[in-house]
């Protein structure tokens, strides 16, 4: 028996979509390397330690994801120093926001509208609720699985 379902076809909305999610991911990239050198730099400088209700554990906090975990005089200081230098560096900051932060804000908010458009092709009974999808490699593993489709149709 010969199969007669028909594949579906991204719209040029989708492929709009594809292309920002990618030009978002190039920027990303293309900026990560200065603004880590800039942590790198605050921790390197300020030094905060890890600390527990108030009490320093003395050890230094050597990745800037973990500085939540440094009292909030210090994470203060570093996050004024690392503002400081974003300026210096020439980067145009839009409300004391890290250009990066901001591009991974957009770059979720696009990532959600291209996986939205792309289920909204897929049988109901499959179909897979994006704004449920709390873990961030599975979403990604998503956005991936979409932006493959997207591409192997512009190919075709």
């Amino acid at each position: 028996m010969k199969n007669t379902k028909k594949v579906p076809t991204p719209t040029s909305a989708m492929i709009d979509a594809a292309t920002v999610v990618l030009s978002l991911r190039n920027e990303i990239e293309k900026l990560s390397p200065s603004i880590s050198k800039i942590h790198e730099q605050v921790l390197y400088q300020i030094k905060p330690v890890y600390t527990l209700e108030g009490t320093s554990i003395g050890e230094p906090i050597e990745i800037w994801d973990y500085l939540y975990m440094t009292d909030e005089d210090t994470a203060d200081k570093c996050y004024r120093m690392k503002h400081t230098l974003l300026i210096e560096a020439g980067f145009d900051l839009e409300l004391y926001r890290c250009p990066i932060l901001t591009l991974e804000e957009s770059l979720r908010g696009a990532e959600r509208g291209l996986n939205k458009m792309c289920m909204a092709l897929i049988p109901d009974h499959i179909k897979i609720d994006v704004d449920k999808i709390y873990d961030a490699g599975k979403r990604k593993k998503l956005t991936d699985l979409n932006l493959k489709f997207i591409m192997a149709s512009i190919k075709s």
